[in-house]
């Protein structure tokens, strides 16, 4: 026995089918490609039929064939290698085939073992053979029972006929035989012979097939097995075969005989079944016509009872004759008689259901009647009534829905005329119960019954109203019950106005002691303007008479109210600011004593009534005290005269000490009230004086007077004066002898001085420079510079030529020598001395080189008369005893000017260059013309400096003020009767950034000065003031034309001032004079190639707004080189040089510069290496302390930190720029903390660092630097910068003071601290005052950009600019592995790192961000989320498995982190990348829509989470039902995680996308005990003040400074519409910043007291569109704080599923099928036209408002929620309705007739797809039909139906309404 085929070939060939099945997969080519060569073959093809027809214009047209797509992997590639996709099917046939064999296999070898044997032996040989054998009967009976046996298992093997079948066919055919020949008695017996028949002849059809097996089996057994004769059947056996074949012909032919008999006994019956039916039917149409005569169609006379009675004895007939008819079908069937249809019975029947339906609800409304008219009728409840009546009548409807016919019976005609007549009775119940119903109103009515009633009496029931006919004057009552709701508004009003002023109270806190003050109104006056609006509105109403007096007294009281209030804050602003100034210094009154006085009774009278106010807070009480608005005018009045009197005061006080009017007012009042402890006075003696910071005074003695005897300058110098000043008496006096000794001191001095250095002999140089100020030495050095030079041009005019070359000669080596003595060992003092001395000498020698080269020949030539020349001449008018006394002129040009002999102290002098010499030459001559200088150019040309050190020159007292647009005529008026009254030079730089409006003023201030000055007056009036005139004084302006903000000055104060166009300076010239006074010897060269360096940077380095190459970035750097020089004086002069180049410059470069500047830097100086410097300590703290920090030390943040460190060596203001995530904060914070660490270590040049931080756009101009009262101009409120920068230079500690700016820099803030940046190092406010900032007092700005900053801000500041890509994000992922991973499992998170975030992070950028985010803030959202999950799941339970649960809970991090943020068309890219990294997921769906199972370590679709099915609550608002989607659970799901971290989210993403629906869901999961929440929303219009007023409004104070929400509670602020705040002139939004000072910092400032105020126990989720439409980008700053998650717009599916839902819960309500079938279609319909929409009818400039989104559906589906169930009842008038919501939606934003016109059709065809319903069906003709909630018949009604306006220009007509309400108004 074998197989065929084999099993071998079989397996082959199932082999070669599967490989073949996936070898066509290699023919299939992917869709790209595929498209690619369809397209390139068709436009081939298109191209030559076009040539061949002539058009080549158009074959040109067809592009040529783009670059191929990217060539990918074919499907049978990637399929065959797919082991869930190909590989296991191939395996599982394989594995079915095996199974298949091994069981064949089984077969085969029992065949082989047991019959193959027998089968393979031939049996004539065996017979043969066993006859040989002498065997046994036994044995031999023994074998013949085996092959028996073995027959057996064949015979059960093989297919076999049963022996038993002869019998059974035989008993068969006996048996049906003698069933046939029997007789049918009975219609069943009739039935079953049939059966049978038809049985037998089918049993007939098989008959041959189950004889001839039988007669066949015995041959074959026996052929089969080999047996011969020996085995016969019995003779029983025999005969039954034999007899089977006969049998079976006659039992056919009994077959035949039985059919016969069926049919007779067939006809016999059947005419006796039709007889029985013909009386049946007889029967039935009775009963119909008995119940047609006599069933209970009518009411009368019947009762329910009654009618059930009738109808269910007609139902009993029913089921008795419904019985018979079941009897009677079967025989029919029998016989073939098609049952009749009984319409009589079936009528009947449905009779009987609509008259049971009609006659219950008769008995229902019965019952329900009975109760209704018993009862009270102040109990009755109308809307319970109306629903329980619109309940029955929906019933009958019903009934009517089955028969309309059933509305011609009396019964239903009876019982729908009760119900009618009860809803109409509905507005007179509702009329009567109308709380606004009085007893006049009743009385009206009681009048017009003519009979008594009170409808709120307990024994007044429904039954009584029927009873007196109150429905038949239903007008009356529903006009008097108008009337009364009309009355009631203005009576519920009163009883409003009264209940808020019952508890209204002034808000009175405690001032000072015993004093109070109104602290705030806002409540108030708020329902103030509501109140008195209302009341207003009262007496214009018809209505008002009932309420006469009580408006009447509301109004004159609230009137008072507002009157009083105003009169206690006007007095309170101005007793605040008085009582400072009279109650806070007892020095003050005896000057204004009278004023005292007077103030003591203002200040009594005001404290006692604010007392009272404060005990009796009530306001309608408070603010009736006797006499109160009286005492307040009083109270006014006599604070203005004081005020005037104080200000008339102060002014007397400048006028005798003119410097007074360079201070503000709160700075004199302190001055004059501490005029008795000169100590106190110190602080304020250098806003008085240009070079002192101090008066070195003489403690008092026996004659216990203190005593000024000498001036200390701020780097220690001293100047003795020639004579002690005592101070004692008033502090003008004595300060004004301080000034006049200072005069006569310098002025002694320099004689002497000047002595000295004329006489070699006197006194070595040496000696000399160390013994004399150091402005005497230059002063002196001039003077003598100027005589010999005269002599020598003397000489040479008489011939000597020579005689000015020896001079030049001699000077330098007087510099020489000089040089000499600046590298020698000196104080810091002498330094300083010899810096300037060299400076201004080198000048000297360079002018008489020029001089030389110029031949200039006489001492009255131009060339010698143009310089600025100093001589000692004799004086007699300050001659003492006679003897003239020598004073110092100035000359230059024809001019002659005295010497100022104003100290200066030793703070350095300026490189005078020829361009410096030619500004000088203008601006003396501008002063000789009695004119002023007004320098203009661009930021680093010397324009202040320049007058300043012209000042410093002449020895004048200069003024610098830095000028803002919120200065005013007013302080400026002042200012400028300072320097009339002083003789001082006022320097006012960028004075055109003041308005132009105040200009103009100023122009005229400046001519009455300059006017009297030519008119040589010693007084003159200026501003209706008589003062004195000092004619040393003068006005000079500079300014930088055509920089943002800037004002054209007016020609007439043009005309005031001689211009000087100051261009760049002598770059070269400077750097070499640098050099030279910083002690360089080869200094030519060294200056020659700095200068070449900077030049080829300014040409070739790329252009960055913060990139400095000017003057003051080159004097830090010389600065630099000269500290390094006096540190390492045996260094190579070009290694410091080059050293301090890139200590200075280096920092700055952003990464593409740095190669470049290496290159240049080893150009110019080649073949020198900068050592590598050793920091030493510095760098070992900095390290430890990021150490401590849980930061990284890496190489690039130390550099960083060194960098500020340095940069903050030579500039006081530094800029830290850079990105977001750079490292900026971090940096300086870390040097901060280093320095304090040094300090306490007792590092030499170290201190202590404290810092404050100001974000400057986070608050207004007026709030940073301070401001005068609005209304007053008379308070100033000092701001947060200045208020913060007076404290920090008040403190004279060594400490240093960091004032930190964060935030964006513009001109609008910055420019105001451009005289702080710079060499003046002083804030100028507009109040006059002037804050200097000592060296311990530094500047630093941290800020992303500097586009908005100009080059004059750029220049003055040291820059280190922060790359975020230099540091990356592996820093502050290690740091938090460190800080936060298990140590056993960092190295795996490392590595799990490693594997995902780079290829993940490249990837994200080519996709699209609606927000975009850099990658750091793309790792720390992953490590955010990471930490809300990790508490979710134990990780180290899964064993084995750990490591893979690991890595799904990173991948899952992962995506909704670094692919959180991408939209919807990008998310299937990083998709793919996420699956080729490592995938996880089935390939059906995207990896956003799987959720992580934290029990499972594994994913599971989000759609498993989602409620199937879902209906909302029933009565849920429509605005508040929420259908989930998998994007609301998965949203809602990850940000519900990062707030339990309190992690701030940022939602972005299109209109109508769920945002705030999300947040408001996780608010409403919040626990109450435990949570609060605030929602902030923002507008175009929000500002910083209102963002910090709302959230503060909603905390409370816990201790000191810090803030928290209440109960001591969390609070979750939701901030909605983030980016949408106006974007300020510069492009900040401060709002914004606000919150970003907030995240960072955890705090702001008070705004009026100028302290912090740290807010905890808050954490942020907020929300935004994307950019566009009055949407802002937002700052990358403020972003990086946050999770970003983009809210994608839904799937078509989720849309569908969204509205489909809606629909249904709606629809669903309606009784009519029709209407519950409308939601599919309706839903789709609905979406279809929003599609079109949004793709025909685009925005453009004329159609900007054409957006829509989602939001345009749901306002559709929320028109269509406002159907009733109780009106709308046909499918028309909810497509009616559904069509109008989609006009007005939709329709009603369009502009003109065209896309209306266009809209309607696209909206016809969409109906007649969806709805099978046209337009003109629906509209009637009318296109524009309304709907309103409006009852024409009642206007007044509330809550009206929504429905369909039909008449809408009758008289009756929403027309005719509006024109009537609008009379009305």
């Amino acid at each position: 026995m074998d197989f065929k085929p084999p099993m071998a070939q079989l397996k082959d060939l199932l082999q070669m089918v599967c490989r073949d099945m996936t070898m066509t997969l290699s023919v299939v080519p992917r869709l790209a490609e595929h498209l690619y060569a369809v397209k390139t073959e068709r436009d081939r093809i298109k191209k030559q039929q076009l040539e061949e027809a002539g058009d080549l214009a158009g074959a040109n047209a067809i592009p040529p064939p783009g670059d191929p797509p990217k060539k990918k992997k074919g499907f049978f590639e990637e399929i065959s290698k797919d082991e869930d996709c190909c590989i296991k099917y191939v395996k599982e046939v394989l594995r079915g085939f095996n199974h298949c064999a091994m069981r064949l296999g089984e077969r085969l070898k029992f065949w082989n073992s047991s019959y193959q044997p027998i089968v393979s032996s031939d049996k004539d040989t065996f017979i043969r053979r066993y006859k040989k054998t002498e065997r046994s009967l036994t044995i031999v009976g023994q074998d013949i029972q085996r092959y028996k046996d073995v027959q057996s298992d064949i015979q059960q093997e093989e297919p076999k006929a049963p022996t038993q079948w002869p019998n059974r066919l035989l008993e068969y055919f006996d048996s049906n035989t003698k069933t046939f020949h029997s007789e049918i008695s009975d219609m069943d017996e009739l039935k079953n012979r049939i059966a049978l028949l038809e049985q037998c002849r089918k049993d007939d059809a098989e008959m041959e097939n189950k004889i001839k097996p039988i007669e066949d089996a015995r041959p074959v057994l026996h052929e089969t097995l080999g047996f011969g004769s020996e085995v016969v059947p019995s003779d029983e056996e025999l005969q039954r075969k034999a007899q089977m074949r006969p049998q079976m012909e006659t039992f056919r032919e009994t077959l035949v005989e039985a059919e016969i008999r069926i049919s007779k006994s067939k006809k016999q019956m059947k005419a006796g079944l039709e007889q029985d039916l013909g009386s049946f039917g007889q029967s039935i149409r009775d009963v119909k016509t008995d119940f047609g005569r006599h069933a209970p169609y009518k009411s009368e006379g019947l009762t329910p009872e009654t009618a059930a009675s009738m109808l269910q004895n007609y139902r009993n007939q029913i089921e008795a004759k419904r019985k018979l008819e079941a009897e009677f079908r079967p025989k029919q069937e029998l016989f073939g008689i098609e049952p009749a249809n009984y319409k009589e019975l079936e009528w009947v029947e449905q009779e009987i259901e609509k008259l049971t339906m009609v006659w219950d609800i008769r008995d229902g409304w019965n019952k329900e009647w009975d109760k209704l008219r018993s009862g009270s009728f102040q109990s009755l409840n109308t809307d319970d009534m109306d629903e329980l009546a619109m309940q029955f009548l929906g019933k009958l409807r019903k009934v009517i829905g089955k028969d309309k016919n059933v509305q011609n019976w009396q019964v239903y005609q009876d019982l729908k005329s009760d119900l009618e007549v009860f809803r109409n009775m509905m507005p007179v119940i509702t009329h009567l119960r109308s709380d606004a119903m009085r007893e006049r109103h009743i009385e009206a009515i009681v009048k017009e019954v003519k009979e008594a009633f009170n409808p709120k009496d307990a024994g007044f029931t429904l039954q009584r109203v029927m009873d007196l006919g109150l429905q038949k004057h239903a007008d009356l009552i529903a006009r008097l019950c108008d009337d009364a709701k009309k009355e009631a508004k203005i009576e519920n009003g009163l009883e409003d106005i009264a209940r808020i002023w019952s508890t209204m109270t002034i808000d009175v806190v405690e001032h000072k002691g015993d004093a109070f003050k109104v602290r705030s109104t806002e409540e108030l006056y708020q329902a103030l303007d509501e109140n008195i609006q209302a009341l207003s509105s009262y007496k214009s109403s018809p209505f008002y008479l009932p309420f006469a007096p009580k408006v009447e007294y509301w109004e004159k009281t609230l009137a008072h109210i507002s009157e009083v209030t105003e009169s206690i804050q006007s007095v309170q602003k101005s007793w605040m600011y008085l009582e400072n100034v009279f109650r806070g210094s007892e020095d003050i009154r005896p000057h204004l004593p009278d004023e005292s006085i007077m103030f003591d009774d203002v200040n009594e009278g005001f404290i006692n009534m604010m007392r009272k106010v404060y005990q009796e807070p009530l306001a309608t009480k408070a603010c009736t005290q006797p006499k109160m608005l009286e005492n307040l005018q009083s109270f006014e009045a006599s604070l203005e005269n004081i005020q005037k009197k104080l200000n008339d005061y102060l002014e007397k006080k400048r006028q005798f000490f003119p410097r007074f009017y360079f201070i503000s007012n709160d700075d004199l009042l302190e001055i004059l009230g501490q005029a008795r402890d000169p100590e106190q006075v110190q602080k304020h003696v250098k806003k008085c004086f240009e070079g002192v910071k101090s008066l070195e005074l003489q403690p008092p003695a026996q004659n216990r007077r203190w005593e000024a005897v000498g001036l200390n300058a701020p780097d220690g110098e001293r100047e003795k004066l020639v004579a002690p000043v005592k101070l004692e008496g008033p502090v003008e006096v004595w300060l004004g002898l301080v000034e006049k000794r200072m005069f006569e001191s310098l002025k002694a001095h320099l004689v002497k001085c000047h002595n000295m250095n004329i006489n070699p002999k006197a006194m070595k140089k040496e000696k000399w420079v160390k013994e004399f100020l150091g402005q005497l030495l230059i002063t002196s050095g001039q003077i003598a510079w100027t005589t010999d030079c005269a002599a020598a041009l003397g000489k040479v005019e008489k011939g000597q030529k020579n005689a000015l070359r020896m001079l030049k000669r001699t000077q330098s080596k007087y510099i020489s020598k000089l040089c000499e003595m600046i590298r020698k060992p000196l104080t810091k003092i002498e330094r300083n001395k010899l810096v300037a001395l060299i400076t201004i000498e080198v000048h000297a020698r360079d002018v008489q080189d020029r001089m030389i080269n110029l031949k200039t020949e006489s001492p009255s030539n131009f060339n010698w008369t143009s310089q600025l020349r100093f001589e000692l001449r004799d004086s007699q008018e300050d001659s003492s005893g006679g003897q003239p006394v020598q004073t110092c002129v100035v000359l230059q040009t024809n001019t002659t000017a005295p010497y100022g002999y104003e100290y200066q102290g030793n703070n350095g002098r300026l490189v005078v260059t020829p361009m410096t010499d030619r500004c000088y030459m203008t601006l003396t001559t501008a002063m000789h013309l009695k004119r002023g200088g007004a320098p203009a150019g661009p930021a680093g040309t010397g324009k202040t400096e320049s007058v300043k050190d012209l000042g410093k020159g002449m020895a004048m007292y200069v003024i610098v003020f830095n000028c803002s647009d919120g200065l005013d005529y007013k302080s400026l008026g002042r200012m400028f009767s300072g320097l009339a009254q002083c003789g001082c030079w006022g320097c006012f730089d960028e004075f055109n950034r003041i308005d132009v409006s105040v200009l103009s003023v100023v122009a005229v201030q400046i001519m009455t000065i300059q006017n009297a000055l030519k008119e040589e007056k010693d007084k003159f009036l200026f501003e209706d003031i008589l003062i004195s005139l000092k004619r040393t004084c003068a006005v000079f302006i500079t300014m930088n034309p055509g920089y943002a903000g800037r004002s054209e000055l007016p020609d007439n104060l043009k005309a005031l001032f001689r211009p000087v166009a100051m261009m760049v300076p002598d770059l070269a010239m400077i750097m070499e004079i640098m050099l030279v006074s910083e002690g360089f010897k080869d200094f030519k060269m060294l200056a020659k190639k700095k200068f070449t360096l900077y030049q080829m940077m300014l040409q070739q380095m790329s252009k960055q707004h913060h990139y400095d190459f000017g003057l003051r970035n080159i004097k830090s750097v010389l600065g630099c080189a000269g500290a390094l020089k006096r540190k390492e004086p045996d260094m190579p002069e070009q290694i410091l040089l080059m050293r301090a180049i890139n200590d200075m410059n280096a920092p700055k470069w952003v990464s593409q510069d740095v190669p470049l500047y290496q290159a240049l830097l080893s150009d110019i100086f080649p073949g020198v290496e900068l050592p590598v410097p050793d920091y030493g300590k510095l760098e070992e703290v900095i390290n430890q302390v990021l150490e401590e920090m849980g930061c990284q030390k890496v190489k690039h943040s130390v550099a960083k930190c060194i960098s500020i460190y340095e940069t903050k060596i030579t500039r006081h203001g530094n800029m830290l720029v850079g990105g977001t995530l750079g490292g900026k904060s971090v940096c300086w914070k870390t040097l901060a903390k280093a320095k304090c660490i040094l300090k306490s270590m007792g590092q030499e040049g170290m201190e202590k660092v404290i810092f404050d931080i100001i974000n400057p756009k986070s608050i207004t101009m007026n709030e940073l630097y301070g401001a005068y009262d609005a209304a007053t101009m008379m308070e100033w409120t000092d701001g947060v910068l200045s208020s913060i920068m007076r404290r920090m230079c008040q403190d004279e500690k060594p400490d240093e003071k960091w004032l930190v700016l964060d935030g964006p820099v513009d001109t609008l803030w910055i420019e105001s601290m451009n005289t702080v940046l710079d060499d003046n190092k002083v804030l100028t406010l507009i109040n006059g005052d002037r804050i200097s900032m000592p060296p311990m007092v530094r500047l630093l700005f941290e800020v992303a950009d500097l586009a908005q900053a100009s080059p004059a801000t750029v220049s003055r500041a040291g820059m280190v600019y922060f790359d975020p890509p230099d540091l990356g994000w592996e820093p502050y992922f290690k740091s938090w592995v460190e800080n936060f991973i298990p140590a056993n499992r960092q190295t795996d998170v490392m590595n799990l790192a490693e594997k995902w975030i780079p290829k993940c992070l490249k990837i994200r950028k080519n996709c699209v961000e609606l927000a975009p985010i850099v990658d750091t803030n793309a790792v720390m959202s992953l490590t955010r989320l990471y930490e809300t999950f990790a508490p979710k799941i134990d990780i180290e339970s899964f064993g084995e498995k750990t490591l893979e649960a690991l890595d799904k809970l990173f991948a899952f991090s992962l995506i909704w982190s670094l692919g959180a943020s991408i939209t919807e068309a990008s998310r299937p890219t990083f998709d793919q990348c996420v699956r080729e990294v490592e995938n996880y997921f089935p390939a059906s769906q995207s990896i956003y829509d799987y959720a992580f199972n934290f029990e499972k370590a594994d994913f599971a679709p989000w759609d498993e989470k989602l409620p199937n099915p879902f209906r909302p609550e029933e009565g849920t608002p429509f605005h508040k039902i929420v259908v989930p989607t998998t994007d609301t659970i998965r949203n809602l799901f990850i940000l519900k995680s990062l707030n339990s971290k309190h992690f701030h989210s940022l939602l972005v993403g299109c209109t109508g996308t769920g945002k705030t629906i999300a947040v408001q869901e996780a608010i409403a999961g919040l626990e109450e005990t435990s949570w609060t929440s605030l929602t902030i929303n923002m507008s175009a219009m929000t500002s910083s003040g209102k963002t910090q007023e709302i959230i503060e409004s909603k905390i409370e104070k816990r201790i000191k400074n810090k803030f928290g929400p209440a109960g001591n509670k969390r609070m979750l602020m939701f901030v909605d519409d983030l980016n949408m705040p106006r974007k300020d002139t510069f492009g900040s939004q401060p709002p914004l910043e606000l919150l970003r000072q907030w995240i960072d910092y955890g705090c702001w400032y008070d705004r009026q007291k100028q302290t912090l105020r740290y807010a905890e126990g808050i954490h942020m989720v907020s929300a935004m569109g994307p950019p566009g439409g009055g949407r802002a980008v937002i700052s990358s700053r403020l972003q990086s704080a946050a999770n970003n998650l983009c809210f994608v717009n839904p799937a078509d599916s989720q849309i569908k599923r969204i509205f489909m839902t809606l629909a249904s819960n709606k629809l669903n309500t309606f009784q009519s099928e029709e209407i519950k079938a409308l939601s599919e279609p309706l839903t789709m319909t609905t979406i279809n036209i929003y599609t079109q929409v949004i793709d025909g009818f685009l925005p453009t400039p004329e159609k900007c408002h054409y957006l829509f989104n989602l939001r345009d559906i749901a306002k559709i589906f929320q028109g269509i929620y406002l159907a009733d169930t109780k009106v709308h009842e046909q499918k028309e008038q909810i497509v009616r309705l559904w069509y109008h919501e989609c006009c007005r939606v939709f329709c009603d934003r369009l502009i003109n007739h065209e896309d209306r016109e266009k809209f309607r059709s696209l909206l016809d065809a969409a109906m007649d797809n969806g709805l099978q319903v046209r337009q003109k069906e629906i509209d009637g003709g009318d296109p524009d039909f309304v709907f309103a909630s409006l009852d024409l018949t009642n206007p007044e009604a509330e809550d009206a139906v929504y429905d369909y306006m039909q008449d809408r220009n009758g008289d009756s007509g929403l027309k005719r309404f509006m024109e009537s309400r609008n009379e009305d108004s």
